[in-house]
């Protein structure tokens, strides 16, 4: 069955920002509860650290780390609606930009990155494309953290992510999988 949402995503980075943004106006964007696999791989990475969220919805993970210790925090979505429920949750020293992924560039040095459900929205080329522009915007110490819902529908994904990058953390949860990467030694 071929849906609204489904035709404008194939019709490149305005159909894709047109899709998300009726997801979201929708209540059909991604939202809930943050898994506590998540929040406790992430409680020990985020101290002092400079963020930056890709793919950040309507901030709720964002919400969910508002008190743990970071320096600063950017967060990013393709859909100026989702930034808008973002922004509405009036979250001190968190920054929300709209921008889309494979166009992101940083525009400062940080130490962490997050993709929380999102990077299997780029192509192959894109996903290794945007983590190595990641990687060289970090300051020592950088890392990304990826969490990868469906693991086995996008094993592809994760085995691409482990050959090219240092894994220092992969943790599973029922179908999720949870990378903490550093650039290549």
């Amino acid at each position: 069955m071929v849906t609204l949402v489904g035709v404008l995503r194939r019709l490149g980075p305005i159909g894709r920002r047109l899709a998300w943004n009726r997801q979201f106006r929708n209540g059909t964007g991604f939202a809930g509860e943050r898994s506590p696999v998540l929040l406790a791989l992430l409680g020990t990475q985020l101290a002092g650290r400079r963020i930056v969220e890709l793919g950040c919805g309507d901030g709720s993970l964002a919400a969910a780390l508002a008190d743990d210790g970071w320096a600063s925090y950017e967060a990013f979505d393709i859909s100026s609606v989702a930034i808008g429920l973002a922004e509405a949750r009036r979250l001190p020293r968190v920054q929300f930009r709209v921008a889309e992924m494979d166009a992101w560039t940083p525009s400062d040095l940080f130490d962490l990155l997050l993709i929380e459900e999102a990077i299997y929205y780029l192509a192959p080329g894109k996903q290794t494309a945007l983590l190595d522009r990641a990687f060289a915007a970090m300051g020592p110490g950088g890392r990304a953290v990826i969490a990868i819902h469906s693991a086995e529908k996008h094993a592809a994904i994760v085995e691409r992510l482990r050959q090219r990058y240092r894994v220092l953390t992969d943790r599973r949860e029922r179908d999720r999988c949870y990378l903490v990467l550093a650039p290549p030694a």
